[in-house]
């Protein structure tokens, strides 16, 4: 009979524990929609609360909100409750180390729970329901990163393409317009 695996304790720099990981349904991709976080309020309720409105029907997806261990008096505590009244998992740096250290948190915690796609999502973004859907459809051979523009960078509805097919190409107009980007190693 095999032994029970061991539950590990989580140390103060470890995402492993920080969120629940959702069953995934037979078939489907596994995403992390990451948010890294630091004392943002202006936009931060908005965007937690659309990406705890995320659906998806080509995979199952969890978020995680990184704070990356903002300064600001009560601002963990707020951020916690806030998290928890959304359902989303959170993970509270225990010191400031910068938005590359956060979004490696992130791969990290991707990486050792198994997730197929990760979703880096700043803080100030306002994602539409069906963000995740609209960034796999960008996937194919040969794409070696699918990228979601701002809410601040759409300044009409026109197409928005790339002078090189090298670097980007429009998938669709719209404020959750997502763009292919060819490997450069290809």
């Amino acid at each position: 009979m095999p032994d029970k695996p061991r539950k590990r304790a989580a140390k103060k720099d470890d995402t492993t524990a920080a969120a629940a990981v959702s069953p995934a349904a037979a078939g489907l991709p596994r995403v992390l929609v990451a948010v890294p976080v630091y004392g943002t309020h202006a936009f931060l309720d908005a965007c937690l609360s659309s990406v705890a409105g995320l659906v998806s029907r080509k995979a199952t997806h969890d978020v995680l909100v990184i704070d990356d261990g903002s300064p600001e008096l009560g601002f963990a505590t707020q951020l916690e409750a806030s998290c928890a009244a959304h359902g989303i998992a959170h993970y509270r740096s225990p010191r400031n180390q910068g938005i590359p250290r956060t979004f490696n948190l992130a791969l990290r915690r991707a990486q050792t729970a198994g997730y197929d796609h990760v979703v880096l999502l700043n803080s100030d973004v306002v994602a539409p329901p069906t963000l995740v859907d609209d960034l796999l459809s960008a996937l194919e051979p040969g794409v070696a990163t699918v990228t979601a523009w701002s809410n601040q960078a759409l300044t009409s509805a026109s197409c928005h393409t790339a002078a090189s097919t090298r670097s980007a190409a429009c998938v669709r107009c719209s404020a959750s317009t997502a763009f292919r980007t060819a490997c450069m190693r290809s």
